[in-house]
């Protein structure tokens, strides 16, 4: 999907955006529909919905899965299962599968669960994918988008919302702000032209986006009058489901690209609808392809490559993948690429669904490129005429025999990139015609024939056998491919031993992922191996994943102490790292290794140059930065430290660099019983300055999170936004007041557990450390009495100072057995919770009550309050036992304005919501749920003012223990 401009400031869409939502509130609907013409920003709505429902607690569990044309009920499924935190072993029998994510929907314990089905084509049996009837399951609902209105008749759709184009004035907005126009800037004749190449886009998101991005910049009348020509000529032909405006919108775009761009983007085209492209894939085929000849080595190509993806992002043709160096293609641009590539390149053979075999194709001659994926595959046949194609993707989804053709290769002599991928091969030896031929990737591969015949492909530079197997021995012929610059050995289960002499004819060798294949039974043979990657002086990238003798031997090659990209695993592991396929630069220690090899100079000098380093491995090492790298990881990106004698990380006491840790994102510490802090000593900017989340797992060691020595520095956390702390047995305290309050300001989620002898998380003016949180997670902490404790906090004349916790959002608490108070001493003049819209406590035995009435009346954003198992709770809204006397409570009120779902269960002691003659005031409410309170007669002495439950009691979740408990309150 196309990653649009937010568009929710637009009223046209701002206003059915609320419909939906308000729809999705009704029990009695259960099916919605969304539809419109492409490009007019259906999924960027669904999407959008999807976050607010889920951030406003109106659905527990939200799955997003994209149907398109071409229906993938494996891949559906899958994304169904991550979505929904489910594990299936089973990866082919759809109907087992099926089978198991219908019972999961359907035992949710009661949870309200979204569904959306993003770009539906044709009528779906929800049932082979595993999704029960919503209209036989109480608290699921389904939403999903079409491009062609009947769908929502077909897929029985309850209400229909059609997505239209903005309005005129929207549309120059969005125009403007995509071509950068300024009205300060803008003279009557530029704006015209401009209004007249807005106005050619109909006012349709995607057109004004794309076309708006080409035309960037280009604030000239000249030019804005030539792409009003292009727009006015072009024209949509044989394009379904494409409106002529959008064709319009994206050929102006296309137009104004480079050759190199265009020839890139329409490789993208090559894969399946919605997939999330590697773009060092690109890189591969566009090497074989030589689209980019101005480039040599494969570094340039991929420096090409990347360069080419930032500027067809920053034209809005591509969009982020699901992973960071990954890219995705809109389906409307994907159709139109195709049908460019049917102009300008011979054609594009492109099946991604449903085959079983070859697909008939009329055109043969003509094809340029096939990317075919196949659900399951028996052969490849012969006879195909494909003089002029020069790229070949076969897929098949499940793993099994396939046969190819003797004479499959022999009329595709000009291919140039070859990648099969999921199949049992016997490769035929007709593959020797391919001499042409210069990328060939066999991934998840069993090939069962010798690979010998290969080395005869002279001009072959990229040579890839990751996760795949191909026998007991590697062929010793490789080492004729003298062009080779990429050698993937990433096998998937057992080692093919690299063969000595292999390595020593590759010469151009730029990239080599040995995995498990040096030999470690002949010293003679290591050191032959060693020697031959001496002689590879163009390695750049290089990956290995071995035993530590063997380690500290070939760390010692000359050619590898000027790597920039290397993932080195030292692992017992056979397959270590194969699931990391792509990586910058990283070292891995893991169980049953030596880490004091660290302290060998050869590893040193890659060490400094690092951005991700994991320790899990027993050593003698106590203080990480003085005794492992003295000049400070100053690279490091992300820090696992998992066992070992580690006292501290930096040891400030002594000298160290000034910018120590300065790149530092990430840092995880687990499991290292001899850790008393992070740092030792007083340390200064800019340590830490861009650390953005920590994580601490059993520590036993620690007292405190952050000592005083450390506290007064914590300015130099200025990006922290995640703190996660998990079996921290001693620690006592979280933030204390000697911290100052202009740390943390970007920390945004904190969650704590198994903390048991933590007393409270923030006290006084450290409160003030948590201005920005958001999410807070506190999780059996057994010593815990007070989460927020502001004695002593000072009142200011300042209204921002004395807002307090105003982003928290949500708030759980949980197994906290010696919780006496939330919040502890709010003096008057100081707010809190006024963005708190979820709040969860649950097995807290002391706590008596959870808010005084002056802290409820802050509560206007709450939306979920679930209390349950809190024995010795008397009342929700109570009195701290030395606060002064509320104000005259005999004409006063207390309103929750947004309050839909309240949940009280297994409170034994809990008598009212409110023992004080306060009105209660819920008109949001829709959900009341009170069950095993014996001692509760009614919510409050006074009549309940809740009138959505007493208007729509039909519409309502109403399950009461309790006989007429509304009716004794007033209802």
């Amino acid at each position: 999907m196309l990653k649009l401009t937010p568009l929710e400031d637009f009223k046209t869409r701002l206003s059915i955006k609320m419909k939906i939502k308000e729809v999705l509130k009704d029990k009695d609907i259960s099916t919605i529909g969304i539809c419109g013409m492409p490009g007019v920003g259906k999924t960027t709505m669904a999407n959008e919905i999807a976050n607010e429902v889920k951030f406003e607690n109106l659905f527990e569990e939200v799955a997003f899965v994209v149907v398109s044309n071409y229906p993938d009920i494996i891949k559906i499924q899958d994304q169904l299962c991550d979505m929904l935190g489910l594990k299936i072993e089973e990866k082919t029998n759809k109907s087992l599968r099926a089978q198991r994510l219908q019972e999961r929907l359907e035992c949710s314990d009661g949870k309200n669960i979204l569904v959306i089905l993003d770009d539906v084509w044709e009528e779906i049996d929800l049932g082979t994918i595993g999704i029960p009837s919503p209209h036989d399951h109480k608290g699921l609902k389904i939403m999903f988008t079409t491009r062609i209105e009947e769908m929502c008749s077909k897929m029985e759709a309850q209400r229909k919302f059609e997505i239209k184009v903005l309005n005129e004035k929207e549309g120059w907005q969005l125009f403007k702000d995509m071509t950068g126009i300024s009205d300060d800037e803008i003279d009557v004749e530029l704006e015209s032209i401009a209004r007249k190449v807005a106005d050619e886009c109909g006012c349709l998101p995607l057109a004004l986006e794309v076309v708006g991005k080409a035309l960037k910049n280009k604030k000239d009348t000249h030019k804005l009058r030539d792409a009003l020509q292009q727009l006015r000529k072009s024209s949509a032909t044989n394009l379904e489901g494409m409106e002529n405006i959008v064709y319009k919108s994206i050929r102006l775009s296309y137009n104004y690209l480079g050759s190199e761009n265009r020839d890139l983007l329409l490789l993208c085209s090559l894969f399946a609808e919605d997939e999330s492209i590697s773009i060092e894939n690109l890189v591969r085929y566009a090497k074989g392809l030589v689209l980019f000849p101005n480039t040599d080595t494969l570094n340039e190509t991929r420096g090409r490559a990347y360069s080419i993806v930032l500027n067809l992002k920053s034209c809005y043709l591509l969009q982020p993948g699901e992973e960071e160096d990954e890219v995705k293609l809109h389906c409307v641009i994907r159709a139109f690429c195709l049908q460019m590539a049917t102009r300008d390149k011979c054609g594009y053979l492109v099946k991604h669904a449903g085959l079983t075999e070859w697909p008939e194709h009329d055109a043969d001659e003509s094809c340029s490129a096939i990317s075919i994926t196949f659900d399951k595959l028996g052969q490849l046949p012969g006879g195909l005429k494909y003089q002029n194609v020069k790229l070949l993707r076969v897929i098949c989804r499940e793993l099994g025999e396939c046969n190819i053709s003797k004479e499959f290769f022999k009329d595709i002599k000009e291919l140039r990139v070859l990648e099969l991928k999921g199949m049992y091969i016997q490769i035929p030896s007709s593959i020797q015609l391919l001499m042409g031929l210069r990328t060939l990737c066999l991934t998840d591969c069993k090939v069962r024939s010798q690979l010998s015949m290969i080395g005869i492909l002279k001009k072959l530079e990229i040579l890839s056998f990751y996760h795949s197997s191909i026998g007991d021995y590697f062929p010793i012929e490789l080492a004729n491919l003298s062009n080779l610059r990429s050698l993937d050995l990433r096998f998937s289960q057992f080692s093919c031993p690299l063969r000595s002499g292999v390595l020593s004819g590759m010469k151009k060798l730029e990239e080599l992922y040995l995995g498990c294949s040096i030999p470690i039974e002949s010293e003679d043979r290591r050191h032959i191996i060693e020697k031959e990657l001496s002689s590879l002086t163009s390695l750049h990238t290089f990956q290995i994943s071995t035993l530590n003798p063997i380690l500290t031997q070939i760390l010692k090659t000359p050619c590898l102490k000027n790597l920039e990209k290397f993932q080195i695993l030292g692992t017992t592991a056979p397959r270590g790292g194969i699931e990391d396929q792509y990586f910058t630069r990283s070292w891995s220690l893991e169980d049953g290794i030596d880490a004091s090899m660290l302290l060998q100079p050869a590893f040193n000098l890659l060490m400094k140059r690092t951005y991700h380093l994991h320790i899990k491995a027993d050593t003698v090492l106590k203080n990480l930065v003085s005794e492992l790298d003295g000049n400070g990881f100053i690279n490091l990106k992300t820090l696992k430290l998992s066992r070992g004698n580690f006292e501290y990380l930096i040891d400030a006491t002594n000298s160290i660099p000034s910018d120590t840790f300065g790149k530092l994102e990430s840092l995880e510490l687990k499991g290292l019983p001899n850790l008393t802090e992070i740092c030792n000593g007083v340390f200064k900017p800019p340590l830490f300055c861009n650390l953005t989340s920590v994580k601490m797992y059993v520590c036993d060691a620690i007292r405190s999170l952050f000592r005083e020595s450390v506290a007064k520095c914590l300015v130099n956390f200025p990006n922290m936004e995640e703190l996660n702390v998990f079996h921290l047995d001693c620690i006592v305290k979280l933030l204390g007041k000697e911290i100052p309050i202009t740390s943390l300001r970007k920390l945004t989620t904190m969650s704590l557990y198994d903390c048991v002898e933590l007393l409270t998380i923030a006290e006084s003016d450290s409160i003030q450390l948590l201005q920005n949180l958001e999410h807070l997670y506190v999780v059996r902490c057994y010593a815990l009495k007070v989460v927020f404790d502001f004695e002593g906090i000072k009142v200011t004349n300042n209204d921002a100072e004395n807002n307090m916790l105003g982003r928290l959002g949500s708030l759980w608490l949980d197994s906290l057995p010696e919780l006496v108070h939330i919040t502890r001493r709010v003096p008057k003049g100081i707010w809190v919770f006024q963005n708190l819209t979820d709040l969860r406590v649950g097995d807290c035995k002391r706590i008596i009550y959870l808010f005084s009435p002056s802290v409820a009346n802050f509560l206007v954003a709450l939306q979920v309050l679930h209390v349950s198992d809190c024995e010795s709770i008397e009342e929700i809204i109570g009195k701290e036992e030395d606060d002064e006397e509320e104000e005259e409570e005999g004409n006063s009120k207390i309103m929750f304005p947004k309050l839909c779902d309240l949940l009280l269960v297994n409170l034994q002691n809990i008598q009212m919501f409110c023992s004080r003659n306060y009105e209660l005031v819920f008109p949001s409410m829709t959900s009341l749920i009170v069950r095993r309170c014996p001692m509760m007669k009614k919510l409050s002495p006074l009549p309940l003012n809740a009138s959505k439950l007493s208007k729509y009691k039909r519409q309502c979740v109403i399950l009461l223990d309790i006989p007429d408990l509304l009716d004794e309150a007033g209802n």
